[in-house]
């Protein structure tokens, strides 16, 4: 995807990591770190794409959870398990977690 940006319009920053961002009404400023050096980058527009605990949806005020609508998920690999059905697929949730969470 990254090959596919027209330099005209965007520019790519490999390893930097956005530190905050800063907005008015008319343009954000981006505080980052490549390399241990320190860039200020302005621009109009933000696409982010940085998952679930986005610095870009923090830094706007866009991240809001609903706690009553939220869960976490954990995977674990167990070894020296013995006499377990391989024909079955079991999940066990607590009576609060809310129907239909799959």
């Amino acid at each position: 995807m990254i090959n596919k940006l027209n330099p005209l319009y965007a520019q790519f920053f490999q390893g930097t990591r956005v530190e905050r961002i800063l907005h008015d009404s008319s343009r954000k400023i981006i505080y980052a770190n490549q390399d241990g050096k320190e860039l200020q980058i302005e621009t109009k527009i933000i696409v982010g794409a940085d998952g679930d605990h986005s610095t870009v949806l923090r830094s706007l005020g866009a991240r809001k959870i609903d706690r009553k609508h939220y869960a976490g998920a954990l995977r674990q690999y167990w070894k020296g398990i013995t006499e377990l059905q391989t024909d079955i697929f079991e999940l066990y949730f607590p009576k609060s977690f809310p129907l239909g969470y799959l």
